[in-house]
Parts: C-alpha cells; sequence; structure tokens
C-alpha cells in the first residue's frame, strides 16, 4: 500500500540547507533510522521520505502511521532493518559483518560429517 503525503517528495537528508529548521529536521531523521541512503533506495525511498517529510513538519503522529504501512517497515524485521541500513549507509561494515558471519557459519558447519563447503559455497 503506498503512503501519500501532500509534503514535498524532494526532501532528503542533507537538503544542503543551513537553517536550524533544516538541520533539526535531518536529526531527526537519522535518529528514526532515516539516512539518505534509504532515502534514495529505489524500493523504499519514496516511502520513507514522506515519513522524513512529517518528521520535518513535526508531524510525529502522521510520521508514525506512515512508517508503519511503509514496505520497509512491514518487510523487515529489526534485524534485518538494522542490517539494510548498514549496508546503505556503511557498505565496509556491512561486508565486515557479512564476512564473520560467514565464517563462524562455515565453523560450526565444519563439525558436521555430512558439510559440504563447496555446496556450501555456492550458495552464497
Amino acid at each position: 500500500m503506498a503512503v501519500t503525503s501532500n509534503v514535498d517528495p524532494g526532501f532528503t537528508v542533507n537538503p544542503g540547507g543551513i537553517s536550524a529548521t533544516d538541520v533539526a529536521a535531518q536529526e531527526l531523521a537519522v535518529s528514526w533510522g532515516l539516512t539518505e541512503a534509504l532515502l534514495n533506495d529505489p524500493v523504499y525511498g519514496p516511502e520513507l521520505r514522506n515519513v522524513a517529510n512529517l518528521l520535518a513538519q513535526k508531524n510525529y503522529s502522521g510520521a508514525t502511521a506512515a512508517l508503519q504501512k511503509t514496505k520497509f517497515y512491514q518487510n523487515n524485521s529489526a534485524t534485518v532493518a538494522s542490517r539494510l541500513k548498514l549496508k546503505a549507509s556503511q557498505p565496509g561494515a556491512y561486508q565486515q559483518s557479512l564476512d564473520q558471519y560467514l565464517l563462524a557459519a562455515i565453523t560450526a558447519k565444519s563439525q558436521d560429517p555430512q558439510f559440504n563447503i563447496f555446496e556450501f559455497a555456492q550458495a552464497y
């Protein structure tokens, strides 16, 4: 379900403005996890920009309601949402986290006599 709003669809976390209002809106959006990378995401961005616009207008109940209707909120658990944010905003840290996870998985699986490293590697 698309979230519609009559607020500025061009709002971004870093709109280039220098007013105190812009800075406060940026900080509030970031505190909600709405990074510029997520706002520009082709799948989640349009709906999340609406949420950021509502935050900028200090419409907190509207922002909460809009966030809960987004595909991002509905499709992602807290863990997945956290990883997607990390992937979008800090790709190097995300890759390091993924590498550590895969190493731990391989180490744990290697104890199983049925484990085939080549089949595992093809899956990733």
